[in-house]
């Protein structure tokens, strides 16, 4: 196994762990917006209201379905680097909605070193991607 593929496959365990990790605190997040929604006087006197938390829940668990895909199909583009161009694309769409995302986050005065480590995890699927769909063009 080339260094490439080994970089690929890390970065695959990562985005898959990160995925389901994101999946069920997005789910956790739903649920308490659904008891939110019960009691709407738990609320009063904050800026956050139901629909937001919602929203941002189920954000995190689309964007954690997405992770889990980029690491099952980066995992597999780690043995067979022809299947690396659906990687590339996948993980170039959820690069690019991540650096929108901390973008937005750094102009609001907030910093996620999570969310900037994601990005990071995301841009070795990518390189590591580009890099061994570039191998396979090759070959």
């Amino acid at each position: 196994m080339d260094k490439r593929s080994l970089i690929l496959k890390i970065a695959a365990v990562f985005e898959m762990i990160d995925g389901i990790l994101a999946a069920i605190f997005g789910a956790i997040g739903l649920a308490a917006s659904g008891l939110l929604a019960e009691n709407p006087d738990a609320l009063e006197g904050t800026p956050v209201t139901v629909p937001m938390i919602a929203g941002g829940s189920g954000f995190l668990v689309f964007m954690g379905i997405l992770s889990v895909v980029i690491g099952i199909l980066a995992w597999r583009a780690s043995k067979d680097p022809a299947k690396a161009k659906s990687v590339l694309i996948a993980a170039g769409v959820m690069l690019a909605i991540q650096v929108v995302v901390q973008a937005i986050n750094i102009v609001n005065g907030s910093v996620s070193v999570p969310g900037l480590t994601n990005v990071l995890f995301t841009a070795c699927v990518v390189g590591a991607a580009y890099s061994l769909k570039e191998e396979a063009v090759r070959k």
